[in-house]
């Protein structure tokens, strides 16, 4: 099978530049001709040795882009094209609605209508009403907002990860670890505050938080505003966090709102518990009180009593690791692949 997977940007590694990576190496080796395709530039050095092809979109509405898309495409003529990303809009100015001979998918990494232009929003109804374009899920949630918009019935593949080939290590030098982009929406300022109150009860807690964005040096200085100078730290953007994995006892979320994030799924693989929100797909893979807590966004009161009942019980800490090590071995790479591959065959076929 051809496969052409597009992305809007990979110039960071976020969750959805992760799966494609870990998708077009295991498509690969199960002897697929693949091409990766980035709209925008630059490309981060993680990712090289993808040979990408980038076509250097300037603007939302770059026709000199959608042509050098077009003929990329037309040159490679895939049995499927798969996007990432808000890419729709390219394809669009490349080639209209008219059907061609490739099958169009769309994996939706977040909730439909965020992160998405309200002109994308309307190039995918059109495209999966003419039966041009079969969206795949990452959540039960999201499954459930795009089957109910469109009225169809959409596949879902949960994400997935190459599992650590390392050595667990017993010496943890922070108490929590939050992985996530630096932006308004995940939220770091929560767990800022409720650390502060933690202080002032004295106890001291340390954070671990990895991660680049618009919003870095103003969470540096909101921490350091509110006395937390010597409790978090920050080390900015990681390609490969299994060190600070290691060095941390429990993986901590506060985002608005989530897809599937690949980072819990890491944390699990290193046998670290999970506190995150009640968000997208994260329930689908933490079970509270089983694998880890989960509370109400933005709920201050049931992330601390949360916080402090597992760092403190070192009975439950250990449960929730060991199933964590045994959970995780549902959402690997190499079962997403294998599943992204059915779907396709399975429309190629029909």
């Amino acid at each position: 099978m051809k496969i052409i997977e597009v992305i809007n940007s990979i110039n960071y590694r976020g969750g959805a530049q992760t799966l494609l990576d870990g998708l077009v190496a295991n498509f690969k080796k199960q002897n697929h001709d693949v091409l990766v395709i980035s709209l925008y530039g630059p490309i981060d050095k993680s990712f090289e040795h993808l040979n990408i092809i980038c076509c250097n979109k300037k603007s939302r509405f770059d026709f000199k882009s959608a042509r050098r898309f077009r003929k990329i495409v037309k040159e490679f003529n895939p049995d499927v094209i798969h996007f990432h990303l808000s890419c729709l809009a390219t394809y669009f100015f490349a080639f209209g609605f008219k059907k061609r001979n490739w099958k169009l998918f769309e994996t939706i990494h977040t909730l439909p209508t965020v992160l998405v232009s309200k002109f994308e929003v309307f190039l995918r109804k059109i495209f999966v009403k003419i039966n041009n374009y079969s969206l795949i899920a990452i959540s039960s949630s999201i499954k459930k907002l795009i089957d109910d918009s469109h009225h169809k019935n959409f596949p879902c593949v949960f994400n997935g990860i190459q599992l650590p080939i390392c050595k667990y290590t017993n010496n943890k030098k922070y108490d929590f670890i939050i992985v996530a982009h630096m932006s308004e929406w995940k939220n770091h300022k929560l767990l800022f505050d409720v650390v502060g109150e933690l202080k002032k009860e004295g106890k001291d807690l340390t954070v671990l938080c990895v991660g680049d964005g618009e919003l870095l040096e103003q969470n540096k200085q909101y921490s350091q505003d509110s006395g937390l100078a010597n409790l978090v730290t920050f080390v900015g953007a990681v390609n490969d966090c299994s060190l600070y994995y290691n060095e941390s006892k429990i993986f901590i979320l506060t985002s608005l709102f989530e897809g599937n994030p690949m980072t819990i799924l890491e944390a699990m693989s290193f046998g670290l518990p999970i506190i995150a929100p009640r968000v997208g797909g994260i329930p689908d893979v933490v079970t509270d009180n089983v694998n880890g807590f989960v509370f109400e966004v933005n709920n201050r009161v049931e992330l601390k009593e949360k916080m402090q009942k597992l760092i403190s019980d070192n009975e439950l800490y250990d449960a929730f690791s060991k199933n964590n090590l045994r959970d995780i071995q549902k959402y690997t790479i190499e079962n997403a692949a294998l599943e992204y591959i059915h779907i396709f065959e399975s429309y190629i076929n029909k």
